[in-house]
């Protein structure tokens, strides 16, 4: 899914998703409507920074719109609430709780949960950015520009394919359909964690050859 502008630019998700959730306090992020990008003025290392934001602010609200951080304490409750949920196995659980208590940083929580074997990084990846993308849903509703919500499929992406085929006919992928695109996903280079696509799972691995 992407949001196009009126003037047919696309927004850049990815950028306003890392201003999202940006800790340094001497970075200012703001989207310009007039080229869908994400601009940033940094206070530690742009020449003048007091001047650019002045250009900015000049035109916020028309031109250029802040984007505000998710609080911490926000972000810090997504990763207790995936722990809580989904993260079954003790030994782990434990740990990122542990992590929990002294961070509020989702790379530390990452760098804690990408090692482990289970592919529990992906899952929670995908939960980060469904509530990213809700994020950027209400704020677009605040700033109240005119958007409008699209489809882009990559034609190099097998998953997205069958999500394009899909939506054109007006059905839901079947479970079986989605671990076949996977398993193509992942031959053609894609990191696919968890136990649908273990080696040591032979069953169901060659189920989906």
């Amino acid at each position: 899914m992407v949001y196009r502008l009126a003037n047919g630019k696309i927004l850049d998700e990815k950028g306003i998703f890392i201003a999202l959730t940006n800790d340094n306090v001497f970075n200012h992020y703001f989207l310009d409507v007039k080229t869908g990008k994400v601009k940033l003025v940094s206070e530690e290392f742009d020449i003048e920074p007091d001047r650019l934001l002045k250009k900015i602010k000049f035109k916020l609200n028309q031109r250029y719109f802040e984007i505000l951080k998710i609080p911490a304490e926000e972000r810090h409750s997504w990763m207790k609430e995936f722990v809580d949920e989904m993260i079954a196995e003790k030994m782990l659980k434990n740990k990122l709780n542990f992590i929990l208590s002294k961070s509020r940083s989702f790379q530390v929580f990452e760098n804690v949960l990408y090692p482990d074997k289970s592919g529990w990084i992906w899952g929670w990846v995908q939960d980060k950015v469904f509530k990213l993308a809700d994020k950027l849903a209400e704020w677009l509703d605040e700033i109240d520009i005119e958007v409008k919500e699209e489809w882009e499929y990559d034609d190099d992406c097998p998953l997205c394919q069958l999500l394009k085929k899909a939506d054109e006919e007006g059905k839901t992928p079947i479970m079986e359909e989605t671990k076949k695109a996977f398993l193509k996903a992942k031959e053609k280079g894609a990191i696919v964690g968890g136990e649908w696509f273990d080696k040591s799972n032979k069953k169901n691995y060659k189920k989906y050859e």
